[in-house]
């Protein structure tokens, strides 16, 4: 059996004994809204930090998006629902017919493998086709 003397004199990974709690996301996600077609918005959400990079940050396990449809933009953080949760880079957001017109806003939010979330993003906005 290798000891951790062995691993490292060898230039290997010692592995790391010691259990570390996941920490609370420290800032926000970035979302751009990539594709608008009928009926359909595609957002491209990206670790502002990692701006080239598909990965989450480490310890998250998903992205809240919260979505608002009206006429008008929301005046408060109450009326964005939560509209689902990305695990991906890319994330579909889909309407009805008689949303056409109107515009969706969108913020996102990282949630870590605790069910801890961070801050929200800024907001972006396109009108429904």
């Amino acid at each position: 059996m290798l000891t951790n003397a062995d691993l490292t004199s060898l230039n290997l990974t010692v592995p790391d004994t010691t259990r570390t709690r996941v920490p609370v996301p420290n800032h926000a996600p970035q979302e751009n809204i990539e594709k608008i077609q009928h009926l359909l918005h595609t957002l491209r959400i990206t670790d502002p930090l990692t701006p080239d990079s598909k990965a989450k940050p480490q310890g998250v396990a998903r992205i809240n998006v919260y979505r608002y449809v009206g006429t008008t933009a929301p005046t408060a953080i109450n009326q964005y629902q939560l509209y689902g949760s990305a695990t991906k880079a890319l994330f579909a957001s889909e309407f009805t017919e008689d949303e056409v017109g109107k515009k969706a806003w969108y913020i996102t939010q990282y949630e870590n493998t605790r069910g801890e979330r961070g801050p929200l993003s800024d907001s972006v906005s396109a009108v429904i086709a």
